[in-house]
Order: structure tokens, then sequence, then C-alpha cells
């Protein structure tokens, strides 16, 4: 482009560039010149591109340049573009390029439209991740929608909701398809009929600035009323018959039957009620998960950190246990100012996320807001029983109380094939630091509830009664914050040194994968509290004249389980203390022996031999035998 005609230009190639997604999605592959795009572009930023298959390629690539200065779409235009390079590109360059110069109006509502959205919206622009997936799937809903049905983006606290609304809104395609009419609203304060009558008249001065702004709260339902009917009549107008009405953060379902003014409606929220009011019929719903990808959770990182710091950035992506993007953010931020590293960052807390945490908890009655903090001596991630809930907030009816959680989506339910009812805890508000009254009280409450000393003591059976999975999953998690520790120390080797329960525990556990029964769980719970069950120097047993040394028999059944895994899993008729009798002469086997000697009902096999394999079967009637049998 010559010097004159770049003078003449009206938008940079940037601005206009979206305009174009479309005719590069048609006739553009970036195959083609991926080796000059490598002369303007990063390394990263290209690879991440070409890794994509079309048309999501051009997505990634779009977006990309999009985060780009001036300079560099410039050279993406003109130099990347250029017939020289190959194939015939120069139909696009030539048609950007008169974009450029003399715009259509299209071009021109869409760039004003666009600046005052981001402009609008300062707080979800500069970090905002692009996710393809729903992206796209958003994308297709509002190209179908029409007047009088609606679209809903349901998800958890800090799912990206606003982001994902914003990037779809800003594209072209969708701008156009509603006449760049999109009129933006946060309804989160709109509790009270007096705000809402407040948020409805100054959307009607948005689009009339004739009508005046006041709010006369002695007439508050006519005054709503009259307001509804005017905008409903503007809305059915030529101007904006095709226009899109955003509603950001809808509490209730009466907020939204004051703003169901007959368009096309786009809205977000993470409450229950809301997303259970709105049929299927006349509402698409979206649901967005609260998990960016390794390649978006890199992407998001790298808009915080410096260049100097991105080598460490695979290194972190990989380790990242947390998705969730609110949190992930925070963890940027804290990282980018000097309040943590990205080495340390799991030991400190964000003041800023936990006040945002706090914020939503404001739905609840203080009564109900300390239930649910009840619900943080739980495990991370561990699916509560119902019955469990009714045990710790001391309630007959705990589904009460989960209904009134999961309606703010404070809680998530899941119910299995024999129709019972678990909750699980959204991943961010296990970051919530808080005080729990009575914390060692609710422990022991869960504890007694399965009345360990008395199954495990009483029971002359193989499998104990009256346990679940619950307890075989986390069961150490709740023992362990018991603060006596003759108490605590007791029952870990009651529990974790019985054959009986490391052999449910493994069966229970899943692998990585969702494999039901695996030894790692049972492995690193032995690890972790294994001072818990050595460090007391008089023992339960030694006080019965077993002499067992703790600290030689739990090294010996780290390496024990490892090797029994799969004799174990194999079969669901295996046992464990079978297989531990079974071994040769040492602390597993002396430990087993004492073991069965509880069960003179079941008959029982030994193993041992140098040069020759002999089996032996123990008896252990009135009058104990032994008898050999060569193998």
């Amino acid at each position: 482009m010559s010097i004159y005609e770049m003078f003449k230009m009206q938008h940079c190639y940037r601005d206009v560039l979206p305009v174009f997604l479309a005719d590069f999605k048609k006739d553009f592959d970036c195959d083609d010149i991926e080796d000059t795009l490598r002369t303007i572009l990063k390394k990263k930023k290209v690879d991440d591109i070409m890794n994509e298959a079309h048309p999501w390629q051009i997505y990634r690539l779009f977006w990309t340049l999009r985060d780009q200065r001036k300079e560099v779409v410039e050279k993406f235009v003109e130099e990347v573009l250029k017939d020289s390079h190959g194939p015939n590109y120069g139909f696009l360059l030539s048609a950007i390029q008169k974009e450029c110069i003399e715009p259509s109006l299209n071009t021109e509502n869409y760039i004003s439209k666009v600046d005052r959205l981001y402009n609008d919206n300062q707080k979800f622009t500069k970090y905002n991740v692009p996710r393809i997936k729903p992206y796209l799937q958003l994308q297709e809903a509002l190209l179908d929608l029409r007047p009088s049905k609606n679209v809903l983006v349901e998800g958890n606290l800090g799912a990206g909701k606003q982001w994902l609304v914003l990037d779809v809104c800003s594209s072209y395609i969708v701008q156009r398809k509603m006449d760049f009419n999109i009129f933006w609203l946060d309804v989160r304060a709109c509790c009270s009929p007096e705000s809402r009558l407040e948020a409805l008249q100054s959307f009607l001065y948005i689009i009339d600035h004739t009508q005046q702004k006041n709010c006369n709260r002695s007439e508050v339902q006519s005054r709503t009323d009259w307001v509804k009917s005017q905008l409903t009549d503007k809305l059915k107008s030529k101007p904006y018959k095709n226009c899109l009405l955003v509603l950001r953060n809808v509490q209730n379902k009466e907020t939204w039957e004051a703003f169901n003014l007959g368009c096309k409606i786009l809205l977000t929220t993470r409450h229950k009620n809301v997303v259970n009011f709105l049929s299927t019929i006349t509402t698409t719903h979206i649901t967005l998960e609260d998990v960016l990808t390794p390649h978006e959770i890199e992407s998001l990182f790298s808009k915080f950190l410096s260049e100097n710091q991105h080598k460490s950035l695979k290194k972190l992506t990989l380790t990242l246990t947390k998705t969730n993007p609110l949190l992930l953010t925070s963890i940027a931020e804290s990282i980018r100012d000097g309040h943590c590293t990205i080495d340390n960052w799991e030991q400190k807390s964000s003041e800023k996320l936990n006040s945002i945490i706090e914020t939503t908890l404001n739905v609840l009655n203080p009564n109900d807001k300390q239930l649910f903090k009840d619900l943080f001596i739980f495990p991370d991630c561990a699916h509560i029983p119902l019955y469990l809930l009714g045990v710790v907030w001391s309630v007959n009816d705990p589904i009460t109380v989960v209904n009134k959680l999961y309606k703010y989506c404070l809680v998530k339910k899941h119910v299995d094939n024999q129709n019972r009812v678990t909750i699980t805890l959204p991943s961010i508000y296990s970051e919530l630091n808080t005080h729990i009254m009575n914390e060692e009280v609710l422990h022991k409450k869960i504890i007694e509830y399965y009345k360990i000393s008395q199954v495990f003591d009483e029971y002359n059976g193989l499998l104990l009664p009256n346990l679940d999975s619950y307890f075989y999953k986390y069961i150490d998690h709740h023992i362990s914050k018991l603060k006596n520790n003759i108490e605590r120390e007791t029952l870990f080797r009651k529990v974790f040194l019985d054959f009986r329960f490391l052999d449910q525990k493994i069966r229970n556990d899943s692998t990585p994968w969702d494999a039901r029964g695996s030894v790692l769980h049972t492995l690193q719970a032995l690890k972790l509290y294994t001072t818990h069950i050595i460090d007391r120097k008089s023992s339960d047993y030694n006080a019965n004249n077993n002499g067992v040394d703790y600290c030689w028999l739990v090294n010996a059944l780290l390496d024990f389980l490892l090797n029994a895994e799969e004799k174990l899993i194999r079969s669901e008729f295996s046992c464990l203390l079978q297989i531990a009798l079974m071994t040769e002469d040492g602390v597993i086997y002396d430990e087993a022996y004492r073991q069965v000697q509880r069960f003179p009902s079941y008959v029982w096999f030994t193993e041992r031999g140098r040069f020759n394999q002999h089996r032996q079967i123990i008896n252990l009637g009135k009058d104990q035998t032994y008898h050999w049998k060569g193998i």
C-alpha cells in the first residue's frame, strides 16, 4: 500500500480484520503461509495455531492477531497475504485494504459497537481467554435465535461466563445478526421491585433519551408495567426488531420476568431457580464447565507473566490441578504482583478471591451460611452422602438444606444408579479461608457414626459391616483431625493395619482414569499418616504382648500392597488377608497370622518352601492341626 493510500485509511487492519473471518474460513489455509507466519509471530503462537484443525485454525489465528500490536497485524496483512508467497491471497489483501480506506456502513457500525462493548467491560477484556468449543456452541445458538426466544449460559462461580459472552457478542457475524444492537445490562443488584424498576427505566433511557429516569417508589408495580410496555413497543420497532438483550448475573426468576420484553435475550446465571424456571422449549441452555484446558491455562498465565517467566509456564500447567478460570486468574495476579511465585503459589491465599467468595454467600441467612461452612470439614472433591450431612448438621432432613445451597449453585448434587444422593463442593469454594466452629467435634461425629471400635473389634467376619464407600475413601482425613494423640494413633492402627479394611479400601478407590480398584490412595495415606501409627512408644498390641514393631510393619505394608494389588483386584473373590498369609516369613506374615486367629470358622492357607514348595492348611478349630500338601 502506498503512503497516500495509508494516509487515506480510516481504520487500521486490526479493527477491520474480524469482518473477514468468514472469508478466511472459506478460502484460507494456514498451512500455505506457515513459514512467513513464523517471521512475524513467536514460535509458540504459530505452533498453537498449526496444531488446530480447520476451521479452528482460523479462529486461533484471529484471536492471536487480536492480541498483537497494530504493527504485527499490518505485517500479517501486507506481507503474509502478498501474492508472492505462493497461494493467491491477494483478493483478501485487496478487500481488507479497501475496507480500511472506504469502510461500509456495517463495518463502521461493527467497529463502533465493539469499541463500546469492550470499553464498558474493561474487567473482562484484557485477560480474556477464548475457549473455542463453548464459543462455537454459543455462537450457533445466538445465530439461530429469534425474538421471544432465549439463550441461557449457566455455570459455577468463576466459570468464565462473562468472558465467553463478551467474546461471542463481539464477533462480526453475531453483531450483524443483531443489526449491531446488543444491549448489555448487569442485573446482579436487581433483587427487589424497586431495583428492577430502576434498571428498566435506565434501559428505556438508553433507547429513548426523552424518557425520564425517575423512580416513583410509591407506584412501583404500575410504573414497572408502564415501563415494560414502553420497552416492548420500542423493541418491536424496525431499528430494534433484531436486537439482543444481554442480562448478566440474573439472580432470580422475578428479574427474568421483569426483563422478558419479547426480544432476543441472552442471560447468564449460576442460580438453579432461574435455570429450572426457563423451559427448554423457549430457551437454549448452555452449561459452561469451570475448567480450562492446559493450553487455555497457559494462554491465561502468559497474559499476566513477563516473558522471562514463560519458560516455567509449561511446568506449571502440567502440575496444576486447579482449572477454575477465576481461581487461576487470582493465582496469576498474585504471581504478577509479587505476592507469590510459580513455585510457592499454593502456600498463598488471595484476599480478593476470598472476598468474592464471601460475597456470594450473602444470599444465605446466618444459620445456613454456617451449615455451608461446616462442609469444609470434608475433603476436597469428596462425594458427601446425605446421611453424613444429617450427622454433621444435626438435622433430620438434610435434603432441605442441600436444596437451599443447590439453588444458589453452592453445591453440586449427584444421584447414582441406586438413587442415592451425594453432594460435592464446586472447586472454587475450597479456596475460602474460613474458621469452622467446633471443627474437631464435627469430625468426631463422623467417626462415632461409623462405630469403628465396635465394628473392628467385635465383628468376626471378613467383610466389615455398615461401612460405605465414603468410609473407605476418607475416614483417614477425619481421624487425622483428632487432637488427642493416643486416640488418633489408636484409631489409625485399628483401621489401617487391618487387612479387611485395606482390602476394601483398595477396591473402593479409583485410578486416575476412574477405573475401580487402585492401591495408589492407600499407599499415599499410609505414607502421610505413618507418624500417627509408629510414634507412640507404648502400643495397644504391646499391652497384649504382641510386640509389634510398627515402623517395620508400615514399611513392609508399603511394599506388600504394591505387589499384591494385581492379585487382589483381578478377582472379587480374592482376599488380601489370605494373600498376606501366603507371604514368606516376616512382619506381614506375622501380622496376617495374628489377625486370622479371629476367624476360626475359615480355612487359611500358607505357602512356604526352599527347594520344594509346600502348602500348609491351618485349621483354627478347637484342636489346632496342620495339614501339609506337597506341590
